[in-house]
């Protein structure tokens, strides 16, 4: 591993160089204008602070109700402000949350509305079934423009005595995004119910999860769209959601279910004729097309730990620093694709009607609009990382462009996942005396698709996470000796041989570049070790 603390030498005044954690925090305005990607990092551990004092309402069952919509409120939203309301109790507090599929099945039972519409009557007979103390249910109102009135209240179930309140408008961005308007509604509401939250807790639930939020609204627009019919939509949806919160069990549930269904090859199983069933699958193969271009199915991980990348300049009082990076295939989406692909092969007719190499090659006959990822094997992602210090000035910029491997569609067995792609991010002549003990680093483009929209749109996953050492450095030898940099590219596959003793092909390529150099005796020895390590490997 590269140095850990970053330019200690030249910053023996900050409190980095006493070992204590260099902070990435996306909390605060950074300055950089449309930015809205960024993340709380460290070097080493960060313990989670509590986010309540006291009991947090333990011992306190509550029904999160979806609010009734009055006006043109798109039909997803009540789901999804029911979902984040939901999300924001569970992990604020230490009530019991009753769960959202128990409680629409109960509903439904009752012959109850699900529109949010409930009369005290209603109120009693949910608590009882649900044995829930309280009730949360409210209504979203359409009102001028793109603003909404949000009223919500906290009903004792078996009195009807009200507990808490809250009232407050806001546009639809305010809504979606960071679920901003729902995050200030639940702190409200929390408040009045007694719970106190830490400082850190009241930061964490205003400043919002915008990765739960995308989850919950997709899983909301996922069972909008199958509700009204729309089952290719709704898996997309639903594999989204799943995508932005791998432990949302609603999600997953939902995916798995319709998964099955459509991969028995029912999407055209009240087709009446076979041009009709054709048709209906072209629509289908464009409404992919567009989807997966929207939303591509990856993942970009970054890691906030901050490295020192060669040298220090003395002179000009400049260091480059770097940050590892990872393009990963986002098994939801490709399991969407997969289940899509087996529902097609099902129908018996997917060579009769043209479709054989779908989706990375054209229908027979060519349809405008309906191959993936436009035809191209390879996805291709630039993504631009700007470092900010305290002051919120911008004191580095960095950039990478990372590709997806190959692909390829082995018959109809399905589309195989991409290989991971690794690299370093490089923030290079970093002036020494503008970094601060705290900094923030934030996404702040992809494909040149800036952050703002990004989070808004929903584009791809981008998270921060540990992103494996030794796989960066082995693919930045690889890029190295492909430039027959091979000094280079050694020094980086001994990095990852120090990191990962046991990888048999770092073993492998560091040998092929010692063999370039005409260091036959390491050479030797390497392609020894491999073949120790991996003795089926014939080649070596």
């Amino acid at each position: 591993m590269k140095q850990r603390t970053v330019i200690c030498l030249l910053l023996a005044a900050l409190l980095l160089c006493a070992g204590l954690p260099l902070f990435a925090s996306g909390k605060k305005d950074t300055g950089a204008g449309s930015a809205e990607i960024s993340a709380r990092g460290a070097i080493g551990k960060i313990e989670d602070a509590p986010l309540y004092i006291g009991n947090g309402g333990k011992g306190i069952r509550l029904a999160v109700l979806a609010p009734e919509a009055e006006g043109s409120v798109p039909g997803y939203l009540p789901m999804y402000i029911q979902g984040l309301l939901n999300s924001n109790f569970q992990r604020h507090s230490a009530m019991t949350l009753i769960d959202r599929q128990n409680l629409t099945k109960i509903i439904a039972e009752q012959n109850l509305s699900a529109g949010g519409r409930f009369s005290d009557k209603d109120f009693v007979n949910i608590g009882n079934l649900t044995n829930a103390q309280y009730l949360l249910m409210g209504s979203i109102q359409k009102l001028s423009g793109d603003s909404y009135a949000l009223h919500l209240s906290v009903t004792e179930a078996s009195s009807g005595e009200r507990k808490a309140t809250f009232t407050g408008n806001g546009s639809l961005a305010q809504l979606e995004g960071s679920g901003a308007l729902i995050n200030r509604a639940s702190a409200e509401l929390l408040a009045q119910l007694g719970v106190t939250l830490t400082e850190a807790g009241r930061a964490s639930l205003l400043g919002g999860n915008s990765f739960m939020a995308r989850a919950e609204s997709a899983l909301a627009k996922g069972a909008a769209a199958q509700e009204s019919g729309n089952r290719i939509e709704a898996l997309f949806n639903y594999a989204q959601a799943a995508s932005f919160a791998p432990g949302q069990l609603e999600a997953l549930a939902r995916l798995d279910t319709l998964s099955a269904t459509i991969s028995g090859g029912s999407v055209s199983e009240r087709i009446l004729n076979d041009i009709q069933a054709r048709d209906s699958w072209i629509t289908v193969f464009k409404e992919t097309a567009r989807f997966y271009k929207e939303h591509p199915p990856f993942d970009f991980i970054f890691d906030p730990s901050l490295e020192q990348e060669g040298e220090t300049d003395y002179k000009n009082r400049t260091a480059t620093l770097s940050m590892r990076v990872e393009l990963a295939p986002s098994e939801a989406g490709f399991a969407a694709l997969n289940a899509l692909l087996e529902g097609l092969e099902k129908t018996g007719k997917r060579a009769d009607w043209g479709f054989e190499g779908w989706p990375l090659y054209e229908l027979e006959p060519p349809v405008k609009g309906t191959t993936l990822f436009g035809g191209n094997y390879v996805s291709t992602f630039t993504v631009e990382i700007l470092l900010f210090n305290e002051q919120q000035k911008q004191v580095g910029k960095g950039s990478i462009t990372l590709q997806s491997s190959f692909l390829f569609l082995p018959k109809w067995h399905g589309l195989s996942l991409p290989i991971h792609g690794f690299g370093f991010i490089r923030f290079q002549n970093v002036k020494v005396d503008e970094l601060s003990p705290v900094l923030t680093i934030v996404v702040n483009a992809v494909n040149g698709i800036p952050s703002r929209t990004l989070n808004r749109t929903g584009y791809m996953r981008i998270v921060p996470g540990e992103v494996p050492a030794a796989q960066v450095y082995y693919s930045r030898g690889y890029e190295y000796f492909a430039k027959k940099d091979y000094d280079r590219a050694i020094a980086d596959f001994t990095q990852a041989i120090k990191l990962d003793p046991n990888d048999a092909i770092a073993y492998g390529r560091r040998a092929k570049a010692y063999f370039a150099k005409g260091d036959y005796a390491s050479a030797i020895v390497d392609y020894t070790q491999d073949i120790k390590l991996a003795p089926n490997g014939a080649v070596y």
